[in-house]
């Protein structure tokens, strides 16, 4: 009798546990998920193109797993639930997120509060394994035919320190950020600095969101203005965005993700300045650009595209670009952006495959 009930309730186990996995992929094949775009302040991973895997079979699973990731059934509902699940046994989410003054909120995750402090250096030779892996992405794209530029997207912290008194600064030694730049020059990497343009615009404009944890508009825009430069010092001519081209409109209801990091659905709303870029005051298009970055991109991407007759967008918040994706002959400019608090993890570039 007892193996019986054991039995019955293995099966029902089994069954609710086959219920609970097969749930969301049901409702993926049937609705294709939830958007989430607007609400996470990035761009969601497309889903595979037959194209796109003909032309890099080896990165089709990471493809096919980045779409699984962002549009998976009932995705906002467990992301919510995890939020709650954190609340509850952390007794506060903070670790996530930590309020700064005035209503400034700021990221703690990948040790992004950590590195403000000075309390994340690098380990001896850590900066050099790091360059390492940034050089791979640059002999690939240079093999390939094209112009490679690296920039590292400073964190909010980097920016606007000033509103966040009660977590000074406890070391004065280098950054990991300032290391890498370092480094970087003198081993003659590309690679853009974009902390001053951010410091000195942020006196008259808002370069970051205050509840959120990426760059505003006119925070990506000025970045794309540097990212220009850079290329056009390197003989390629792109072409200008004026700020005539922008075109604003106000939105008063932004909420950013830091209120989610902080476990409150209902953070007070932003007032932010939206930017479309009006391409009929845009000269005529470059030629291709792949762009490797993370959610920073997100923001981003419409300054290339306004100015790029091909722009390829590879998600790679993962640090570990596929450089096989790399083709040659294909694309003019390859850029690899990475957001700072991502030096506090390795950086694994995949190698291309013969």
């Amino acid at each position: 009798m007892g193996y019986r009930i054991d039995a019955f309730r293995n099966l029902i186990t089994a069954l609710c546990f086959i219920v609970l996995i097969a749930t969301p992929m049901v409702l993926h094949l049937a609705k294709g998920g939830p958007t989430d775009s607007a609400v996470e302040n990035r761009r969601l991973s497309p889903a595979p193109m037959l194209s796109d895997i003909a032309s890099n079979w080896t990165g089709a699973p990471e493809l096919a797993n980045a779409w699984m990731r962002d549009h998976f059934g009932l995705r906002r509902a467990y992301l919510k639930l995890g939020f709650h699940l954190d609340t509850f046994l952390r007794s506060s989410a903070s670790f996530k997120a930590v309020r700064g003054d005035d209503g400034w909120l700021f990221n703690t995750l990948n040790g992004a509060l950590a590195l403000h402090q000075g309390l994340l250096p690098f380990a001896a030779g850590e900066a050099d394994t790091w360059l390492d892996g940034l050089t791979q992405v640059q002999n690939a794209a240079e093999a390939s035919g094209a112009e490679f530029v690296a920039m590292i997207t400073p964190n909010k912290h980097s920016i606007y320190a000033d509103y966040l008194t009660a977590y000074p600064r406890q070391a004065a030694g280098e950054t990991r950020l300032g290391e890498v730049q370092r480094l970087a020059e003198e081993r003659g990497v590309p690679l853009i600095d974009l902390t001053q343009v951010l410091s000195d615009a942020r006196s008259s404009e808002q370069v970051y969101f205050k509840t959120d944890s990426h760059w505003t508009d006119m925070g990506a825009y000025l970045g794309f203005t540097r990212l220009r430069s850079a290329l056009a010092a390197r003989g390629l001519a792109i072409p200008d965005i004026p700020r005539t081209a922008l075109v604003p409109t106000k939105d008063s209801t932004f909420q950013g993700d830091l209120y989610r990091l902080l476990g409150e659905e209902n953070g007070a709303p932003e007032t932010v300045l939206t930017l479309t870029v009006d391409d009929e005051k845009i000269g005529p298009k470059a030629g291709s650009i792949l762009f490797i970055g993370d959610s920073f991109a997100g923001r981003f991407l419409k300054y290339l595209e306004a100015t790029f007759d091909t722009v390829t967008f590879i998600d790679n918040r993962a640090g570990e670009p596929d450089l096989a994706a790399i083709e040659p002959g294909k694309y003019d400019v390859v850029v690899y952006q990475v957001v700072e608090r991502y030096l506090s993890r390795p950086f694994t570039p995949v190698a291309a495959h013969n």
